[in-house]
């Protein structure tokens, strides 16, 4: 749980800064940053799976189980 907590604040932290320090100055930062840290804040949505997936074995084992049960269901109607 603390590398899902530390992957969140890695990913988050720029952005955060950088809205911080945009408040407190007035000034915008340069697109391409913003850009950047924008859509690394919002690409931890697209890595908790993998993460989960990678470090926790309960859910390794349970999305294993629901990805054979689709699988095994899907070649059943196929036929």
């Amino acid at each position: 749980m603390a590398a899902m907590s530390l992957g969140f604040i890695v990913m988050v932290t720029p952005w955060t800064i950088q809205e911080v320090v945009a408040a407190c100055t007035g000034s915008k930062p340069p697109p391409f940053l913003d850009f950047l840290a924008t859509w690394l804040a919002l690409s931890n949505s697209f890595w908790n799976p993998f993460l989960y997936w990678l470090l926790n074995n309960h859910f390794r084992r349970i999305s294993r189980e629901f990805l054979y049960t689709k699988v095994r269901i899907y070649n059943k109607l196929k036929c």
